[in-house]
């Protein structure tokens, strides 16, 4: 009985960022399905994509877990990561803006703190445009 070998770990740059890519593409999928979901049950809380969004409530997540254990929470991180890093959620995050819960009603204000960071990473998405905008137009000139 022979065994084989296992086989070995790829450590070619290349490959690697091949399959990171192919990661980020399947959760991107599994999280839109998830906010099309959250926005079906929670209409007054989740909104469409590209529609204003509200803050949401410190601890949401937990409240999602016991109002909807069918969705898995690695697929739920993933769906509240993209739903809470986009431009229209972080342009929202003003200083003294209600926080909103599942149930659309105000739980909670944004801090001065959470303002500013919301802002520095908005600010940060808008120079990674730019600078792809400028790297796509070089690359079709």
């Amino acid at each position: 009985m022979s065994e084989t070998a296992p086989s070995p770990v790829v450590q070619d740059p290349a490959v690697l960022e091949r399959r990171r890519r192919a990661q980020r593409k399947r959760d991107r999928k599994r999280a839109m399905v998830v906010r099309d979901i959250l926005a079906e049950r929670f209409p007054r809380c989740f909104m469409p994509k590209g529609e204003p969004k509200l803050p949401l409530k410190i601890g949401i997540y937990n409240d999602i877990k016991a109002a909807a254990p069918d969705i898995g929470g690695r697929r739920l991180f993933l769906a509240l990561r993209d739903y809470t890093t986009g431009g229209t959620y972080l342009a929202a995050m003003r200083e003294g803006a209600d926080r909103i819960g599942l149930d659309g009603w105000p739980d909670g204000k944004v801090s001065a703190e959470q303002a500013a960071d919301a802002q520095r990473r908005l600010r940060g998405k808008s120079r990674r445009i730019s600078r792809d905008n400028v790297d796509d137009q070089d690359r079709a000139a």
